[in-house]
């Protein structure tokens, strides 16, 4: 029998080594994010073999399907293979080039995502397995166009059947980028009537070239008829805008032309004070329409009170309106004196006529009884303003809360913190007011003011009350600021002048210079088409630079005039005896219109006045200076007239 163990196991131990375990790496990008700058050419991109390198391994870089915002074969290429190899026992970096395309176009930074994929040998993914690549554009971007807005220089304007022509300037604002064009229609809605009451002349559709931003002028011809008619209407519209401009506001222009039989007339008040007691229910103020009745015109009164009422006349109407104000219980105490009040009445925002000169009037309201005391002196008002042009002002002032025996105050005139300036801008003395005993009617002091031909900013002086007599006290308006707006014609710009030396060479100067050419009432218009023998009015004003204020200068006139059939033009200058001479364009032969005189900041040149033959006209003026003979002249623009012969 077999006994135990009948089995044996026999173990043959292995005298090798045991083999070590592979490690055949991962394989993933350097980094996860990188960029490079358009120019560049070329950009190389790394895949590293990390935690092993046994055996034969690759593996491919392919561009991922999303992400990306740069363009295969337009922003970049890849260059070789996509597939990347390491042999066994090799764990450097492998790299990627690729190829940048550089281009002209602003495209903004671009994105180019790149994804390993299909590992071989072994071989694991590591992270990143993922890298994006910026591609940084080297244009500058784009700046943003402004092509602008094209509107309408004025909502509403005027003219006479018998002015022959009017200009609608429309302007260019908020950007001059671009060539751009807009036309200007007349919509339904119009009263006149087109070609029978007025035509559209030259201009239309109105362009405006690429960096060019002036206000254009488009002119309407009018045809003067020997009907007599009320004031018509032309509604104009802003339509079809190119170019990229829009239309701002206003887009839509009223211009009511006036029939030229008679004037519209002027609005104002019968005269400037009133009185009421307080005990009467309302007082009665009149307002008159004089000088003329054409056309339709309005005008609303206000009173310090709150009320206010428009007043209208129809063509013919010249009858005087009847204002009738209720006085109230608690009348506002402007004086703050007992037994007397005011109510300051205004009229404001005429159409189609002028304000007169009795624009404001006060109503003093008085108690039944008044205070046996002397009462209190004063301005109805703080501050007032008036047009240059006004010649001779009257400045009320008033007795209020009493009348008791004869009382008097001193008035000084002054430009403390004022701008106006004693005997340029207005004449002064002072003086002394002087009621009787009883008396509480209005007193005046009368003020002259001067219209000179600079145009300026509104100026203002002062009247100052003091030293009243007799127990008379002054009250809260003692002191009223007087305002003078100028009246000088707003000039169109003729943009920058050019500065030259007596051998032509050109050199910087910040002078600026504006002027144009008026008739018939128009606004002054740099460009303008206009019949001949119409008189005119042609003037200028030259920005002085600053570094040529106060110098001493001769001015010019020169002309560039070529008459209908002529083929060439003939250059004029006018003389110190304002005789027109012909100009041969040396600067050696140019004789000045005014000499030596010392250059003001806003230097006015009054061009010329009368009429214009036929021909087309070229204005410039200038200014040479004595110390070296540096002339400074409108260069940019001239001032220009088209002159039709007459018919």
């Amino acid at each position: 029998s077999l006994g135990e163990p009948q089995q044996a196991q026999l173990t043959i131990i292995d005298n090798e080594q045991p083999p070590q375990p592979q490690h055949y790496g991962k394989l993933q990008f350097s980094a996860a994010t990188q960029s490079a700058n358009e120019g560049d050419g070329t950009v190389i991109i790394e895949v590293t073999r990390l935690d092993g390198s046994y055996g034969d391994v690759s593996v491919e870089a392919i561009v991922a399907p999303d992400g990306n915002t740069a363009t295969l074969n337009k922003d970049f290429q890849v260059k070789g293979s996509p597939k990347l190899t390491w042999a066994d026992g090799d764990n450097g970096p492998q790299s990627i080039t690729l190829e940048i395309h550089e281009d002209a176009d602003w495209e903004g930074n671009e994105m180019l995502v790149l994804r390993l994929d299909n590992p071989t040998g072994g071989a694991s993914l590591g992270e990143p397995q993922q890298a994006q690549l910026t591609i940084i554009d080297n244009e500058q971007p784009p700046q943003p166009q402004h092509y602008g807005k094209l509107q309408f220089s004025a909502a509403t304007q005027s003219a006479n059947e018998a002015d022959g022509t009017v200009t609608i300037q429309v302007t260019r604002l908020d950007g001059s980028d671009g060539d751009i064009s807009v036309e200007v229609i007349a919509t339904a809605a119009s009263t006149a009537t087109l070609h029978s009451d007025f035509s559209f002349g030259t201009g239309n559709p109105l362009r405006w070239p690429d960096g060019e931003s002036d206000a254009k002028p488009l002119i309407l011809k009018l045809n003067d008829d020997a009907e007599l008619e009320s004031a018509e209407t032309i509604i104009l519209r802003l339509v079809n805008a190119t170019g990229g401009a829009s239309l701002g506001e206003p887009n839509q222009a009223e211009l009511t032309i006036m029939d030229n039989d008679k004037p519209a007339g002027t609005l104002q008040f019968e005269r400037f004070d009133y009185y009421a007691k307080s005990t009467d229910a309302s007082a009665t103020l009149i307002v008159t329409r004089e000088g003329g009745d054409e056309g339709k015109v309005s005008v609303w009164w206000g009173a310090s009170t709150g009320d206010r009422e428009q007043f209208d006349w129809n063509h013919g109407d010249n009858q005087a309106k009847k204002l009738t104000l209720p006085i109230p219980n608690n009348v506002p105490n402007n004086a703050s004196s007992v037994g007397t009040n005011i109510i300051i009445l205004s009229l404001y925002d005429a159409k189609w006529a002028k304000v007169g000169q009795l624009s404001q009037a006060v109503l003093v309201i008085e108690s039944p009884i008044m205070p046996k005391v002397p009462g209190t002196l004063q301005f109805p008002f703080a501050a007032e303003s008036f047009n240059e042009e006004s010649d001779e002002v009257l400045i009320p002032v008033l007795r209020l809360g009493g009348s008791q025996g004869e009382v008097s105050v001193d008035y000084t005139i002054s430009t403390l913190e004022g701008t106006a300036t004693e005997d340029m801008d207005f004449f002064s003395e002072t003086g002394t007011l002087t009621w009787a005993d009883g008396d509480t009617n209005i007193q005046t002091l009368n003020l002259l003011i001067m219209d000179d031909e600079i145009r300026e900013n509104p100026e203002t002086f002062y009247v100052t009350l003091s030293n009243p007599s007799n127990g008379a006290q002054l009250g809260t308006s003692k002191q009223m600021a007087l305002t003078i707006v100028d009246n000088e014609p707003i000039l169109p710009s003729l943009g920058n002048g050019m500065a030259i030396k007596k051998d032509w060479q050109q050199v910087p100067t910040d002078t600026t210079f504006t002027g144009g050419i008026t008739f018939k009432g128009q606004s002054f218009q740099a460009n303008v088409w206009m019949p001949a023998s119409e008189p005119v009015k042609i003037r200028g004003e030259i920005q002085v630079a600053p570094e040529h204020v106060g110098k001493e200068a001769d001015i010019f006139m020169v002309a560039a005039y070529q008459p209908p059939d002529y083929e060439h033009e003939l250059l004029l200058m006018v003389d110190t005896e304002c005789k027109i001479l012909s100009w041969d364009g040396n600067l050696d032969t140019l004789v000045p219109v005014n000499l030596k005189v010392n250059l003001i900041a806003k230097h006015p040149i009054n061009i010329y006045k009368g009429s214009l033959d036929a021909g087309e006209l070229r204005i410039f003026f200038a200014y040479r200076l004595l110390e070296n003979g540096l002339i400074v002249f409108n260069g940019e623009q001239a001032i220009d007239g088209s002159i039709q012969p007459s018919q």
